[in-house]
């Protein structure tokens, strides 16, 4: 069957992938027979990166999980300096001296080859110098994020509302394509063809939840209800579980009632078409007049609640896989004694938290250790900073405590 693209109406002659959530911010529901290429690729290059740029930071601390494949690297600003976000850690962006004593000069750079490059030029004016030893023998310093990082924002407003038009509205037909709109308006706006004043967007509505969620996870939704007697399509729509909008699709709707959804949860990797367990509660006057009177300023304070939550889950995250890790091993004892079992658990989490950034804990003080109870008493300080950071974020600490009953 041969299928026509919803935004320009053309047939598909080559099919041409599209993901409903773009690709870039994790989506992986995906359809052929929606656009053509050339829509996709006018998409690609105009709207598809916006919500990209407006969550960046975001996805950056998804990928920071081992298990992730994306190898991203995120140009950031802390404590008024450039650094670059990398699944290892934060790293400096450039070298810079950190301290200079006459002649003497101290300097600290991102990595071992921005080191050796350095010493390079320097060998030229200098043949003495040993490059390699210099390089081995420098110190490797990670550095603890104490204070939220800033990021440059590039996101458009139109794009934003226009992208999160076109998630709803080829949800709308991969769920019904037999769909039929009684007017090319709503498209009319994604296509870029009519202004945001003409575009039905309520910009922020946080109290509707169509699934059960795990509280500590952070999703993607989506949801389309039609309602027959009120001849009324409306589509909701969340990113990342921070932005939260009502879009009105059709104000002349002529079809049954029907009510669909997706989710996507970016930390277990699930993701499923599903019935919503609840209805939108607002009806369609109700709900005209919230898009009508709707200022995003207005709820500024709630949104940004919502990305600083959002981005900390997402970056305590791979902690809690580390965790699962160590509760593993604890209840598996392969160690033939407790010391080595308790070296080994301290290791891990000295590690994970300094790839973090939650911590610069100097990693070769295990070695000073030589009774149990000495590292015990670390693990116990270490999960106990643990506890206070995951409760401060309202994140379960359930694994943390069974980590310390096994202990």
């Amino acid at each position: 069957m041969t299928h026509k693209c919803i935004f320009c109406g053309n047939f598909i002659n080559k099919k041409s992938i599209e993901h409903i959530i773009p690709q870039n911010i994790g989506g992986k529901l995906k359809s052929g027979k929606l656009i053509c290429r050339n829509c996709n690729s006018n998409f690609g290059a105009t709207i598809d990166p916006t919500l990209y740029d407006l969550y960046k930071l975001i996805e950056t601390y998804l990928c920071l999980n081992k298990n992730y494949n994306k190898n991203v690297r995120m140009n950031v600003r802390f404590k008024d300096e450039e650094y670059i976000l990398t699944k290892t850690g934060l790293m400096r962006k450039h070298p810079k001296v950190i301290h200079r004593n006459g002649n003497k000069v101290q300097l600290e750079f991102p990595s071992e080859k921005s080191a050796r490059k350095y010493f390079k030029k320097m060998k030229k004016k200098n043949p003495n110098i040993d490059v390699e030893e210099l390089v081995r023998t420098a110190e490797k310093v990670l550095i603890p994020i104490t204070e939220p990082l800033e990021f440059s924002l590039d996101a458009s407003v139109e794009k934003t509302w226009r992208e999160c038009g076109k998630i709803v509205y080829e949800f709308l037909f991969y769920i019904n394509r037999s769909f039929c709109p009684s007017s090319s308006r709503f498209k009319e706006f994604i296509n870029g063809t009519l202004s945001l004043n003409d575009f039905p967007i309520c910009q922020w509505y946080e109290d509707y939840n169509p699934i059960e969620r795990d509280k500590d996870n952070i999703y993607h939704i989506i949801v389309i209800e039609a309602r027959e007697e009120e001849k009324f399509v409306i589509g909701y729509l969340e990113i990342y579980s921070c932005l939260k909008v009502l879009i009105v699709i059709e104000n002349n709707y002529s079809g049954e009632s029907f009510s669909k959804g997706y989710y996507q949860d970016l930390m277990e990797k699930r993701n499923e078409i599903f019935i919503p367990s609840s209805k939108i509660p607002l009806g369609k006057k109700t709900i005209l007049e919230l898009i009508q009177n709707c200022n995003i300023e207005s709820h500024k304070d709630q949104y940004l609640h919502s990305f600083d939550f959002a981005a900390i889950k997402a970056r305590l995250y791979p902690m809690k896989l580390e965790l699962l890790n160590i509760k593993k091993e604890l209840e598996a004892s392969r160690f033939e004694n407790k010391f080595e079992l308790y070296k080994s658990v301290l290791k891990r989490l000295i590690r994970e938290l300094r790839r973090l950034g939650l911590d610069d804990i100097n990693i070769e003080l295990i070695n000073h250790f030589e009774f149990e109870d000495e590292i015990l008493d670390e693990i116990s300080n270490i999960l106990t900073r643990l506890i206070k950071t995951f409760q401060k974020y309202e994140i379960s600490f359930d694994i943390i405590d069974e980590i310390v009953r096994l202990l």
